[in-house]
């Protein structure tokens, strides 16, 4: 069973979810800036090969909106959620910009087994999304319906994979999961990202991309920065027919590189 946790921490007070299933290897789910946790409610509910925990960050979701808002004390949050966990076996998958936390964790000692990152953001345009406001329940189902059909070719799991995450990104930002940053600080906040760094201690490193990625990368070239990113990937994959929000969407295909 999944269960909602909070944890207090030297920065602040963090929720979480979590799912012990007394098994030997664990997961840690790391939600884009652009998502609470609630993002991440899919791929727990599928995952029966590890325990699973799923982070919000500060000023995300139900965690506190208190304390620096930087890669450093991100980083921090997840070394002593680790540490309070006394977790020795486990792996992180990062979607979005929470790679760079992850990263930075790694080069401040953190040593999960692997690292899997979900089609990372490099650029400030990519932060930011449109949410639109619905006068009932039934007019947002439709419009997540006809966007499904309108974008892609989905066969029914995904269709309902898509509506699902459609639906989380409505409660997300409608009823009280929002997240507490403003685009100034957002913006502020991506642009001070450096070059990913894992140090020499670099635990496997895999990226799952999605198509519309890939596409991006042949059409318009890389910056130094999205080469050097790029670079730090020892597994790339790319996955087709499918959205950018992986944990939401394709649940099942990201659980795939866990085992």
């Amino acid at each position: 069973m999944i269960e909602v946790k909070a944890l207090p921490l030297s920065n602040g007070r963090i929720n979480y979810l979590a799912e012990d299933l007394k098994l030997a290897q664990t997961t840690i789910f790391l939600p884009d800036f652009t998502q609470s946790v609630n993002s991440c409610v899919q791929v727990l509910a599928f995952n029966g090969y590890t325990n699973s925990y799923a982070l919000d960050w500060r000023y995300h979701g139900l965690s506190e909106s208190v304390g620096p808002l930087s890669v450093i004390s991100f980083a921090q949050d997840l070394q002593e959620f680790v540490a309070a966990k006394k977790l020795q076996n486990y792996q992180i998958v990062a979607a979005g910009l929470s790679i760079f936390v992850a990263a930075k964790a790694v080069t401040q000692g953190l040593e999960p087994t692997k690292i899997i990152a979900l089609d990372p953001r490099w650029q400030p345009d990519a932060l930011y999304r449109q949410s639109p406001i619905f006068n009932d329940f039934e007019e947002m189902v439709t419009a997540g319906q006809q966007q499904a059909a309108r974008e892609f070719e989905f066969d029914d799991y995904q269709k309902q994979m898509f509506l699902n995450a459609f639906v989380a990104d409505y409660h997300l930002t409608v009823l009280g999961y929002q997240l507490y940053i403003s685009d100034a600080q957002q913006k502020k906040f991506i642009q001070s990202l450096n070059p990913l760094s894992f140090g020499r201690q670099a635990p496997q490193l895999t990226l799952l991309m999605t198509q519309k990625t890939q596409e991006k990368i042949q059409k318009y070239p890389l910056s130094k920065l999205e080469r050097q990113n790029y670079a730090q990937f020892t597994k790339s994959y790319v996955l087709k027919n499918t959205l950018d929000n992986l944990l939401c969407v394709t649940p099942l295909t990201v659980l795939n590189f866990i085992q």
